[in-house]
């Protein structure tokens, strides 16, 4: 009885904590631009406002993961989102099954605690001393989603650079001072391969895998290779200013890159700034990527159906796995990708009680 009670219970508050979320961020995006017939989209789950439009001409509403439903979505894991959701434990939790980005220290509100057992970096001497000595690190939110508050720190000529700006010690300081809840992480170097299509951002892949419940097996439904540009750099999401290329999951091939301008949607054979080719390019190591991120999500399956991977391409086909997302974003569906197509994902969203 007490189990059919609490059952009952986190159902409703799912459905309620997700409603209230989407209803949120309509709130939030404003009504400017509101249409009578945009309420017909909103009653089916969808915001009227997007980055990237959905081709509803050519397929139907139920084609798409909604954005109601990708609420949802982020509860499916619970309780065990937190081992994604927090940089620390991610980093401890998978760093046997594929490599991941060294974590320094917790900083909070001028307080520093040492998370390493290796290196111990307690003040803000000690980052100072682990900065010359890396001369690049990150720092980003423990808990942060969506590329806020992502800072590349660097040294060069003994000058302190934050995003590219200038600091100098005591600013240095002071901006440390005021971050609440940042980790201090390595800084993972790209390989070639995409520090040749752009320099100036870290740029990763993002590989949703779920668990189909027919097989119990992990599967992908979708990947794409995130590329930075001037306007978000150091970062390479695509609300910031980036642009992405969707990856044939079997090949590792890319398609046109799709980038956002002026509300627009357009596509690119090459990049916008570099020049270098995108389209028709393969991810190096792509099979040795699927292959490790399906094992590996095969053996945490229990606990954890869905996970929104970023992966940094190194050297030699190697890779490493920055972090992992309990509610991966879903408008990477795009004009032409819709994902509830896919019956192996249909599956996994009414399995999971999604749909």
């Amino acid at each position: 009885m007490l189990t059919k009670v609490r059952i009952f219970i986190e159902r409703y508050y799912t459905l309620f904590s997700s409603l209230a979320g989407f209803v949120k961020k309509i709130i939030r995006s404003g009504f400017a631009g509101f249409r009578i017939k945009d309420i017909y989209l909103v009653s089916r789950g969808f915001y009227f406002k997007r980055p990237i439009p959905y081709n509803f001409k050519e397929y139907s509403y139920s084609d798409y993961i909604s954005d109601f439903e990708q609420n949802l979505i982020g509860f499916i894991n619970h309780p065990y989102n937190k081992i994604l959701n927090d940089k620390v434990l991610f980093s401890i939790f998978f760093k046997s099954y594929f490599k991941t980005p060294v974590s320094y220290c917790l900083l909070t509100k001028g307080s520093v605690s040492n998370v390493n057992p290796s290196i111990k970096i307690t003040s803000m001497k000690d980052i100072h001393t682990l900065l010359y000595d890396k001369q690049k690190l990150i720092l980003k939110p423990n808990d942060g989603r969506g590329g806020d508050g992502i800072y590349l720190i660097s040294v060069e000529n003994k000058n302190i650079y934050v995003n590219g700006r200038i600091n100098s010690e005591i600013e240095f300081e002071k901006f440390l001072t005021n971050l609440n809840g940042s980790i201090l992480t390595d800084f993972v170097e790209q390989g070639n391969f995409t520090r040749e299509i752009f320099a100036n951002s870290t740029n990763t892949l993002r590989i949703i895998t779920m668990i189909d419940p027919l097989n119990c097996s992990a599967f992908i439904p979708i990947a794409i290779l995130r590329i930075g540009t001037s306007v978000s750099q150091p970062i390479d999401n695509f609300p910031k200013g980036g642009i992405f290329a969707y990856i044939d999951v079997n090949s590792g091939k890319l398609s046109k890159a799709i980038s956002s301008r002026d509300g627009k949607i357009v596509f690119l054979e090459n990049h916008p700034e570099t020049g270098v080719q995108i389209e028709g390019k393969f991810i190096p190591g792509w099979n040795k990527i699927v292959e490790n991120l399906l094992n590996t999500s095969n053996l945490v399956a229990p606990f954890l159906k869905i996970v929104g991977w970023d992966i940094v391409i190194t050297e030699n086909g190697d890779f490493t796995v920055i972090e992992g997302n309990s509610g991966p974003d879903m408008t990477i569906q795009g004009l032409n990708y819709p994902l509830a197509k896919d019956t192996r994902v249909l599956n996994f969203l009414k399995q999971n009680k999604v749909r």
